[in-house]
């Protein structure tokens, strides 16, 4: 759907090319080029200067000011170049074909700026920009098109703006689709009275302070839960029906985000994982401790399954997980909870929620569990749980 920054970017690619026509490719690259180069070395100095701040909306600050600062230099440098080259092609009666090339070449370099841009904006603070930037036709056209954005202008969005959650997508994420139909009481009453007692909460010290995430029991004394959750963390404490449980981490996967804890006593019964993918549409049931809070219970959609390039736990390295996306509320603390139908089957694990849209949520589809609780389920040994996540 059309909505104003699309406008705001025709415009701007218009004037743009208008600008370029009349002064001619060979006046305009070098310029740009400059400015592109020094896009880039702005983007790659930032990290090094904001890791000292601390605030979202101060590195947000510092991190535009020094791109477009170090941008401008490179792009006044550019121009005093192109300025030179431009005389050259006006001898060789070459104005024309300069012309054409110069316009062209606007619309097609600034679209490829914009979306830089936008992959970096998209994960920032500022929940009404995210979503304009989710919801525009221009930019979606792009993502579609275009690959992930390079490493670089990925890391520096999640600098910008360090959630609680992983990174589920490096671009924009997919097009927002239509809600479904979510589950009545009785049927989340049910998913609660099948799935409740084997999911746990977990709750640790570290990190800065106290960690709070969910997670269910897959084996007799197991439970599955995020990465994220569990990072930097030794001796993670399970807290079920059946009261607090010292945990010890037997699996750590940081790029998909998935962890078993295995403790002594727990109270459930460990849960089905379904095989298949399921349909979009699907009714399912949110279970964890939001907050760190009671148990839950959120009713949700599956909106639809994808294969969503993302970050890891560290916003270091790009990953491929099969997702769920989810019609739900996802909060701090929801991470590593099942998402169950109302027998208690589970579908999926929450590990993060929309950056636009907080009844958005995304959980790793049990298909790709399964294999995890099979090949690891049955480890005594502990194993390490790397540093604490962004």
């Amino acid at each position: 759907m059309f909505n104003i920054l699309d406008g705001i970017i025709v415009l701007i690619l218009l004037i743009q090319s208008i600008r370029w026509a009349k002064q001619g490719f060979i006046q305009g690259i070098f310029p740009l080029v400059g400015f592109w180069l020094g896009v880039l070395g702005g983007a790659w100095l930032a990290p090094h200067v904001i890791n000292l701040l601390e605030g979202s909306l101060e590195k947000l600050a510092v991190t535009l000011a020094l791109i477009v600062t170090v941008a401008l230099l490179g792009g006044a440098i550019g121009e005093l170049i192109g300025s030179s080259l431009s005389q050259v092609s006006r001898r060789f009666k070459l104005r024309t074909l300069d012309s054409v090339l110069g316009a062209v070449f606007s619309v097609g370099l600034g679209l490829f700026i914009v979306w830089l841009l936008a992959a970096v904006l998209v994960t920032g603070p500022f929940q009404g920009v995210n979503t304009a930037i989710r919801q525009s036709a221009v930019l979606q056209t792009l993502n579609d098109r275009l690959p992930p954005a390079p490493n670089t202008v990925s890391r520096l969005g999640g600098l910008i703006n360090q959630a609680d959650f992983p990174r589920v997508f490096t671009g924009l994420g997919p097009r927002p689709v239509e809600p479904v139909d979510l589950p009545d009481s009785p049927a989340v009453q049910s998913a609660v009275d099948a799935a409740g007692a084997a999911t746990v909460r977990l709750e640790s010290s570290g990190c800065g302070g106290i960690v709070n995430g969910s997670g269910f029991m897959v084996a007799p004394n197991v439970v599955m839960t995020n990465a994220h959750v569990i990072a930097g963390i030794d001796d993670p404490v399970i807290v079920d029906q059946a009261g607090s449980h010292a945990g010890t981490p037997i699996y750590f996967d940081p790029a998909r985000d998935i962890a078993l804890v295995r403790a002594q006593g727990l109270a459930g019964t460990p849960l089905s994982l379904v095989e298949n993918t399921v349909d979009r549409g699907r009714k399912a049931v949110t279970l964890g401790y939001p907050e760190g809070g009671r148990l839950d219970a959120e009713p949700t959609g599956v909106l639809q399954y994808i294969n969503a390039s993302g970050r890891d736990i560290y916003n270091q390295q790009t990953v491929t997980r099969p997702v769920y996306e989810l019609q739900a509320e996802v909060v701090s603390g929801n991470s590593g909870g099942p998402v169950v139908t109302p027998q208690g089957s589970v579908i999926g694990m929450v590990f993060a929620r929309s950056i636009s849209d907080q009844n958005t949520g995304y959980a790793v589809t049990s298909a790709a569990l399964k294999p995890v609780v099979a090949g690891n389920a049955d480890d005594r040994s502990s194993v390490d749980t790397a540093r604490c996540s962004p």
